[in-house]
């Protein structure tokens, strides 16, 4: 005989009209318990699906500098580094000599232009007292003739005097007839030749004269040609040198501090290549910023406001939290290349962000905690004990759009439950 199922006394007591009155336990205390949590997590999650949130965000990476901004100092020609005369951490005033670029080929025409301006100068020099001299010999000469003309006309005059006198005396006696005319005629024919001899003697006074003017014009255009050639010379050689302390010299169009140097004493460099990156300091200068770049598809996204978490390169995240922030700029348009190397200084970095296409520049100003060791208020509460530096790379992601839970729900209940009858009727 098969053995039974139930025990033979539960049976017992089931048949006993003593039991008819004792209600049946259906589950126990501890089943109660579970129902009831059950219960009510599903009254929370029903409650989180349509008053919660999931939040949507976006991660870009950039760095964290003043809002003064970083500036660039560069070389101003093409040359090889010849002095860099300040280090990483040094401050520096504006209008200060940072660096020098040596410039041989500009030194190699200042000196000859130097030689030139030598060899011009000794000419200048010698012409002139070899003018001198001959001009002494000359006025001298000149002077001579001059003494010997106007002794001669003196002579002449004294001449003249006599035969017009004998003129006078010859007439009367020709009148009387003492003497013919033609003993006049002669007289008459002297003092013409000796008036005549004075003209000529005038004259040649004249002609020293201006043999003594054309001499000094001469030889004053010649000292004035080579005076001119002087000037010149001169002033090619101060716009060599001028051109040399704009090319030579490297100063600062900014006040702030060193943060790096990419160039080396004798490294060779063109114009505008990078020397020194610095931080500007002064009155323009306030708190931290991060200069991130998102990928396009998620920088359109991004609206000034928004709060950002941001996490430097020198913190974990894990242990201190993020820094806390607020989007104060984004770009219309998607960043080009030399602007992110001029803000990144790092090639690595640009052609890492633009592996996947273009990025967009977000601007986000950190929100102060003055309580705090870093100055800055962190998701953690305060935050690590060091405050974070100019020129540290960071993460930093941003809460776009935030869902109820249940929007994302029914879109899936749609799918299995009604199948590919809910999605859009095709073109025929």
């Amino acid at each position: 005989m098969a053995k039974g199922i139930f025990r033979s006394k539960a049976l017992a007591k089931l048949a006993s009209p003593e039991e008819l009155d004792t209600l049946m336990r259906i589950t126990s205390p501890r089943g109660w318990f579970a129902l009831a949590a059950f219960g009510l997590l599903a009254i929370s999650v029903v409650v989180w699906g349509f008053a919660g949130s999931i939040p949507t965000k976006v991660s870009g990476k950039g760095i964290l500098i003043r809002t003064g901004g970083v500036r660039l100092i560069s070389s101003p020609s093409t040359g090889r580094v010849k002095n860099l005369y300040f280090e990483v951490g040094d401050r520096i005033r504006k209008g200060q000599v940072v660096a020098r670029i040596d410039q041989r080929e500009i030194v190699a025409e200042i000196r000859q232009a130097n030689l030139e301006l030598a060899d011009l100068t000794a000419k200048y020099k010698t012409l002139k007292t070899r003018n001198e001299v001959q001009k002494k010999l000359h006025d001298k000469s000149i002077e001579q003739k001059r003494q010997n003309i106007e002794s001669s006309v003196g002579e002449v005059k004294k001449r003249l005097n006599r035969l017009k006198e004998r003129l006078t005396n010859q007439s009367a006696l020709a009148k009387q007839g003492y003497i013919t005319q033609k003993q006049v005629l002669e007289t008459r024919l002297e003092i013409d030749a000796a008036k005549g001899k004075i003209r000529s003697l005038q004259s040649e006074l004249r002609d020293l004269s201006l043999q003594r003017y054309k001499t000094d014009s001469r030889t004053g255009e010649e000292l004035t040609d080579m005076e001119s050639a002087i000037r010149e010379k001169r002033g090619a050689v101060r716009v060599l040198r001028n051109r040399l302390e704009l090319s030579s010299r490297v100063i600062s169009p900014h006040a702030g501090r060193i943060i790096s140097i990419s160039a080396a004493p004798g490294s060779p460099v063109s114009m505008g290549t990078r020397l020194y990156s610095v931080e500007k300091t002064g009155k323009d200068t306030r708190n931290l910023e991060a200069v991130l770049f998102f990928p396009a598809k998620d920088g359109k996204k991004i609206k000034q406001g928004m709060k950002i978490h941001l996490s430097p390169s020198t913190v974990r995240p894990e242990e201190y939290g993020f820094m806390v922030g607020l989007v104060t700029y984004v770009t219309d348009y998607p960043a080009t290349l030399e602007g992110m190397q001029n803000i990144l200084h790092n090639q690595t970095l640009v052609t890492t962000l633009t592996e996947e296409g273009g990025v967009f520049e977000v601007h986000a100003a950190m929100i102060p905690e003055f309580d705090n060791t870093s100055g800055y208020k962190w998701t953690s509460g305060e935050g690590p004990q060091l405050k974070p530096e100019t020129g540290t790379l960071c993460n930093g992601s941003v809460i776009v759009e935030e869902h109820r839970p249940v929007s994302l729900v029914i879109p899936l209940l749609k799918k299995i439950v009604f199948g590919r009858s809910e999605e859009a009727p095709k073109k025929p």
